[in-house]
Parts: C-alpha cells; structure tokens; sequence
C-alpha cells in the first residue's frame, strides 16, 4: 500500500481543520468508487451533481476523511471528518 507519508491530522491542518487522527493517507482520489482504505476522497462540485452524493461508496470502500465545498459538507452525514475547503478542485490538483 503506498503511503504519502502525510497524516490525516497534517493534511487537516493544512486547510486549517483540528483534527488530531494520525492515520496515513494512502492515496487520494475524486471517484468514490476507486476509493481504498485509507484514502481522502474529495467531493468535487459537478456540471449536474455533486461528488458528495456518492461520499457513502467513498466511506464503504475505505476513506478515512473528504474534502469538499460548503455545499457538499451539508450534503454528508458521517462520522469520519469531513474538511471543508472554499475550491475542493484546486485542492486536489495540489495534492
């Protein structure tokens, strides 16, 4: 499993959200179905929809956190940290 070598807790502090999980991120992907354990799934805002409707698959299939927008955070209800961010796309491309 290839890890980035970045923590949950230091990935959140970059976008400046407290949390203090200190599990390694695996991977990063924008398809909830591609997801693996350990991974960040960020919920991008779509032409038709919004990558937040499919957050659940996401946290079936092994996330550990998502990063998305304003909207999209209203959109999730769960239990693992959810990391707002004003622009989810520029984000990723970040990453």
């Amino acid at each position: 499993m290839m890890s980035f070598g970045v923590t949950l807790a230091q990935l959140a502090e970059r976008y400046g959200a407290l949390i203090t999980d200190q599990t390694e991120i695996t991977q990063v992907y924008q398809n909830s179905a591609d997801v693996t354990l350990g991974s960040i799934f960020f919920a991008l805002p779509g032409a038709t929809t919004h990558g937040a409707k499919h957050a659940q698959m996401a946290i079936a299939n092994g996330a550990v956190a998502i990063i998305t927008d304003d909207i999209g955070a209203e959109m999730i209800s769960t239990s693992i940290p959810v990391i707002k961010v004003d622009n989810p796309r520029y984000e990723l491309a970040q990453v």
